[in-house]
């Protein structure tokens, strides 16, 4: 059965990129043949299946992360308010006013801008949507490359989406500690160190370092009203209450929801469709998959396999690259990192090193690649373009940039910087 579910896995990536079945979550997909596969496969110690009546499915269901669900969903309510109210879209103009016309410095500052707006919190996915609209104003304005704006904005979500305070940082957090390893904040500043040294390397391939000042008219923007100072001062609340009390994010963010609810008119289904439902269906699928996975030791068979072609100089580059190609047609936080998150804690221990740096570069492999015209990042670049770009052209960049900044981000790994920490 181990092969069995090695080939069902294939198949989930396969799926949902064909034309005539196009849609379907991998999750439900997940759901469906964890259950199926699970007759043929015994209880540890019993002698009954796992889907069979006499295990009830436990097994399976237990597969969900329900505390790692409840946080994004109490961070993704708490960051929808804010962005309803419009409080941090506001601070992105605001934020973006300070570089004027100094074009030479845009990239770097929408770099930095969405990394700080995705960290805090918003995530990387929904930091896209929110500063891209943006990002195609400023580079219309400034006379900017809109490629070259979007793929920092893009590096610099991914760059702060991986932090713990996030739904997208929470999820190998989660999946790690199943393992035993706790990542804290390890693995997310390793994620930091290579995005700014990925995105550097762009900065510079890309030019845009030569470019002069322009003189631009000075256009004010509207001031916060009170709800929206309200709402920042609840954010910072958020982040003081994680960051300095290591309180547990989701009921931080439930309770400030409350508040903000209480005080402020609010249209909760509007919110609540804010919510990622469809990411919170494949990661509850795939990590119920991925349990019955490693009941049939698929987990081992992919282990060993990466064991016989790794080493601790080579590891990280592999998963890097693994990861990436993954991630191009599905998930990264709902497939990729739960997939490979605890091969790469096995392939650590197997060779003795740190397991630090392999889960980084599965995490920043499954990102690294959402700039793909395939993907959500480089959907939402395409769809934020407006008339000022020419669609196709846009679509080639973004394939030809995905694959130079993946090669950059194998190469960084060759040349050890994962090991740094």
């Amino acid at each position: 059965m181990a092969i069995a579910m090695l080939a069902l896995l294939i198949i989930i990536l396969i799926l949902p990129n064909l034309k005539w079945t196009k849609g379907i979550s991998p999750g439900i997909l997940g759901i469906a043949f964890a259950f199926i596969a699970g007759f043929f496969i015994l209880v540890p110690e019993k002698d009954y299946a796992i889907s069979s009546a006499s295990g009830g499915g436990t097994i399976i269901i237990n597969g969900i992360p329900y505390s790692l669900l409840f946080n994004i969903i109490a961070v993704s309510l708490l960051m929808a308010i804010l962005r309803q109210n419009g409080s941090i879209e506001l601070i992105v103009k605001k934020a973006l006013r300070f570089v004027g016309g100094n074009r030479k410095f845009i990239p770097i500052f929408v770099f930095f801008l969405a990394a700080i707006v995705s960290g805090i919190g918003v995530g990387t996915i929904s930091s896209g949507i929110i500063m891209q609209p943006l990002v195609a104003e400023v580079s219309r304005t400034h006379k900017l490359n809109y490629t070259t704006c979007a793929l920092a904005c893009n590096s610099g979500s991914i760059t702060g989406g991986m932090s713990p305070l996030t739904p997208t940082g929470m999820i190998p957090i989660s999946v790690a500690a199943q393992s035993g390893v706790e990542i804290g904040w390890n693995v997310f500043l390793l994620n930091v160190v290579i995005g700014v040294v990925n995105f550097i390397i762009f900065y510079f391939l890309a030019g845009d370092w030569k470019l002069e000042r322009i003189e631009l008219k000075d256009e004010k923007t509207a001031s916060l009203n009170g709800i929206q100072i309200v709402s920042v001062l609840v954010l910072c609340v958020f982040v003081i209450g994680c960051l300095l009390f290591k309180l547990n994010a989701g009921l931080v963010c439930t309770t400030l929801t409350c508040f903000m609810l209480l005080i402020s008119k609010h249209d909760f289904k509007k919110l609540l469709s804010m919510v990622p439902w469809a990411i919170i269906i494949l990661i509850a699928g795939m990590s119920m998959f991925v349990k019955v996975m490693v009941a049939a030791g698929t987990n081992e068979i992919l282990t060993n396999l990466f064991i016989n072609i790794c080493t601790p100089f080579t590891a990280a580059a592999i998963l890097l690259f693994t990861a990436g190609m993954m991630s191009i047609f599905s998930s990264a936080s709902g497939v990729v990192i739960p997939t490979l998150t605890p091969m790469a804690i096995s392939i650590a221990s197997t060779l003795g090193i740190s397991p630090y740096p392999l889960i980084a570069a599965v995490i920043y492999g499954a990102n690294r690649t959402s700039c793909s015209p395939f993907s959500t990042g480089g959907g939402t670049i395409l769809g934020m373009a407006g008339d000022q770009v020419d669609e196709q052209k846009l679509f080639n960049d973004l394939f030809k940039w995905t694959f130079v900044l993946w090669g950059v981000a194998i190469a960084l790994a060759l040349v050890g910087i994962f090991n740094i920490f």
